[in-house]
Order: structure tokens, then C-alpha cells, then sequence
């Protein structure tokens, strides 16, 4: 009983549809937005780089506190909330970009 229950501990919970698009593309916008000229595989990147920040966003962002982050962030508030709610959000977006291969 108690394996079923720890097991369980790590198992994401998929976004709606929706939210997995926009977000997905939302970052694929940016990375591409921000990667230099002569860089190569950005395409490549771009999609190995946005897929580990949803996988790991579904994994450790519940559905509701992404959602309120990214209402915050959209509305462009800077304040206590937005830092509480975004701190498990960077983590995974700094845990994607340490993946990244340095080329």
C-alpha cells in the first residue's frame, strides 16, 4: 500500500490541451526570440528545451498556481505573489537550461 501511495508521488498531472499548447508555443517563441543568429539547431534546441519546461512544469506546477503565475505575469505584476508563485517555476525553467548542451 504504501509502494501504490509513493509511487503515485511523482506522477505528473497533464495541463488541459490548451494550456500545453500556448505554453508550448509561448516558449518555443521565445527561445527562438532569444537565441543568438549564428546559433545552430535552434529548431532543435527550441523543441528539446520547451518540452523538459512542460514536462517539468506538469510534474512539479500544479495546474492553478501556473495559471495564476502566468496571470500575474500577463497583468505585470511584481509583488509578493508573483515571486511566491513563480519560484517552483524557475526552478524547472533553471533545470532545463542546465540540461541544454553548451554549443
Amino acid at each position: 500500500m504504501a509502494l501504490a501511495l509513493l509511487a503515485g508521488c511523482n506522477k505528473k498531472t497533464e495541463y488541459p490541451p490548451e494550456v500545453q499548447r500556448t505554453t508550448y508555443n509561448s516558449c518555443m517563441q521565445g527561445f527562438k526570440a532569444k537565441a543568438p543568429a549564428a546559433a545552430r539547431d535552434v529548431d532543435a534546441k527550441a523543441k528539446d528545451y520547451c518540452q523538459c519546461v512542460l514536462d517539468g512544469l506538469q510534474a512539479k506546477v500544479p495546474l492553478e498556481d501556473f495559471l495564476r503565475y502566468d496571470q500575474l505575469l500577463a497583468s505585470g505584476a511584481a509583488h509578493a505573489e508573483a515571486e511566491l508563485r513563480g519560484g517552483p517555476v524557475m526552478t524547472v525553467v533553471n533545470a532545463c537550461l542546465e540540461r541544454m548542451p553548451r554549443s
